[in-house]
């Protein structure tokens, strides 16, 4: 048996593999299922942190039979595969707590993923809240609301005819064209306005756009062994 001087990756992986065989033949002794969580060590290799999971029966499909459609969901559901984000994905339980997260298997490797549950039946059922938001965004700037542009108060304050021309959501930036505006405080371009705040030659100008950003959806990515 050879003594480990300090913990690194390859010292980690089978001091870690080792002591989960033990892990699980004790968890078999006593009828319950063992899962390895995570697995840490320190930088300096002087410790190394490990996590199991322990289950009476099939501990998920007694949560998912128990709470699965108060929170939205048909029992049948427990088991569906679908694909989210070019992953393939099966579900596999309820993670109870005070947000309530959907635990799932990722099928190109095993690992569990656990998100919330809304966000979930979001997937299953093909939503995406995100693209909704995002799209009454682009609708709402192309319009001329001028509430999506980074910077407009008070620089440009109270728009009353702005024309967006074109909309790059990837540089975050659009292109727009202002007729009239009751307050601009831009001295550059102040002689092109007349005394009713109307432009005496229409103003282009590119300007930054904040629209609704796409929310973390996966808690947490727990590897198996």
């Amino acid at each position: 048996m050879n003594k480990v001087e300090k913990f690194d990756k390859e010292t980690a992986t089978d001091f870690g593999n080792e002591v989960f065989d033990a892990v699980k033949a004790i968890a078999e002794k006593y009828g319950v299922t063992a899962r390895h969580v995570s697995g840490t060590y320190d930088v300096g290799g002087g410790s190394l942190k490990e996590r199991y999971e322990f289950t009476v029966g099939d501990a998920d499909t007694l949560a998912w039979n128990q709470y699965a459609e108060r929170y939205g969901f048909a029992l049948e559901d427990l088991g569906r595969t679908f694909e989210n984000e070019g992953e393939t994905l099966t579900i596999i339980g309820l993670k109870l707590g005070r947000n309530v997260k959907v635990r799932m298997r990722r099928e190109s490797d095993g690992a569990i993923r656990i998100a919330d549950a809304e966000f979930v039946k979001d997937w299953i059922t093909g939503r995406d809240p995100f693209a909704e938001r995002e799209k009454a965004a682009l609708e709402s700037l192309k319009k001329g609301d001028a509430a999506y542009i980074l910077g407009a108060k008070p620089r440009y304050l109270d728009y009353t005819r702005l024309e967006v021309l074109s909309i790059d959501k990837k540089a975050k930036t659009a292109r727009v064209m202002l007729h009239q505006t009751s307050n601009f405080a831009d001295q550059r371009v102040k002689d092109r306005f007349n005394a009713d705040g109307e432009l005496t030659v229409p103003l282009t100008m590119l300007v930054r756009i904040e629209l609704p950003k796409r929310p973390e959806n996966v808690v947490s990515i727990a590897g198996t062994k």
